[in-house]
C-alpha cells in the first residue's frame, strides 16, 4: 500500500514502498492511498493533484506490469458523502484506472453496511474491498466505539452478509475507537471481539 506522500510520519512507509516495488518487481495487489480526503492523524490528507501525481509516478506503472490496483480509500464519503465527486476528479488526472474500490465502513448496524455496499457498487460497478470496518456509533460526529458485546453482535451480522455478497471481494475488521481486535490486550493477543471475528471467518476458510 502507498499510504500517502513523503511527509511526516509517513516518510518511512513511502520510502519503503518506492524502494521495493517497481515495474520489474510488481506485487500481486497494490492499495492506493489511505483516506487522502481527510487531513492528518490516521489519514494521509493528500490533495487530489498531489495524489494523482504520486499515482502516475509509482502506482500506474505497477498496474501496467500486472498488479491488481485498488482505489484510494476515502474517509469523508461514507453513507452521507459523495465518493463519486472525489474519484471523478482523481481519475481525470491519472493514467489508467483501478481494478477495484477500497471502501471504509463505520457504523453500528447491518442496514448501513448494506447501504454502503449498494452505494459504492452502484456508482462504480467494480468489486469492493472493505479494507476497514468496525462497529462505531455516530461515525460522522463523535465517532464513539461500540462496547465489546455490541461489536460482537455487529460482526455476527455483518460477516455473513459480506461473505455472501458477490460484490464484496475482501473485508477486514479494524480496531477503531476501541471497537476492534486487540483493545485492552496490549496488542499481544486478540480481544473477545477479535476471537469472535476469527471464529466467524474461519467458518468460510
Amino acid at each position: 500500500m502507498m499510504w500517502g506522500g513523503d511527509n511526516g510520519k509517513n516518510s518511512d512507509r513511502f520510502n519503503g514502498f518506492t524502494s521495493t516495488w517497481n515495474a520489474g518487481n510488481a506485487p500481486a495487489y497494490v492499495l492506493g492511498f489511505n483516506e487522502p480526503d481527510c487531513p492528518g492523524g490516521d489519514s494521509s490528507g493528500l490533495d487530489i493533484t498531489t495524489a494523482a501525481n504520486l499515482w502516475n509516478q509509482y502506482i500506474a506503472p505497477l498496474g501496467k506490469a500486472g498488479s491488481f490496483l485498488l482505489s484510494p480509500a476515502l474517509c469523508g464519503a461514507g453513507l452521507n458523502g459523495d465518493p463519486a465527486a472525489w474519484h471523478q476528479q482523481f481519475k481525470a488526472q491519472i493514467d489508467g484506472d483501478y481494478d477495484a474500490m477500497a471502501v471504509h465502513i463505520y457504523t453500528d448496524n447491518l442496514a448501513d453496511v448494506q447501504a454502503a455496499v449498494d452505494k459504492y457498487y452502484n456508482i462504480f460497478q467494480k468489486p469492493l474491498w472493505i479494507t476497514e470496518f468496525a462497529c462505531i456509533h455516530n461515525p460522522t460526529s463523535s465517532f464513539q466505539g461500540c462496547s465489546s458485546d455490541e461489536s460482537q453482535a455487529f460482526i455476527e451480522q455483518v460477516v455473513p452478509y459480506l461473505q455472501g455478497d458477490g460484490r464484496v471481494y475482501a473485508y477486514a475488521l479494524v480496531d477503531a475507537a476501541g471497537s476492534g481486535m486487540v483493545t485492552n490486550y496490549g496488542y499481544n493477543a486478540p480481544s473477545p471481539v477479535g476471537n469472535k471475528y476469527m471464529d466467524l471467518v474461519q467458518q468460510y476458510a
